[in-house]
């Protein structure tokens, strides 16, 4: 999967509103998957799980995440 994909699956999900979804993309994808993203993407995801209420801690997780992926 190239990281365009990846990084309009991001746009999607943050323009609909879909953290949920978003963040089990996220999860299976990235942080336990192969792929590669672009740095400015995850930022962008975690900014929105960030905003969206109830998944403050969940975006906390992500970054805690993501100094132990090599992908990111």
């Amino acid at each position: 999967m190239s990281k365009q994909l990846l990084d309009q699956i991001i746009n999607i999900g943050i323009d609909q509103k879909y953290p949920t979804t978003l963040g089990k993309i996220m999860r299976d994808l990235i942080i336990q998957g192969d792929y590669n993203i672009h740095q400015n993407s995850f930022v962008k995801f975690v900014m929105f799980m960030e905003k969206c209420k109830g998944y403050e801690e969940d975006a906390k997780k992500f970054l805690l995440l993501s100094t132990q992926s090599s992908h990111l």
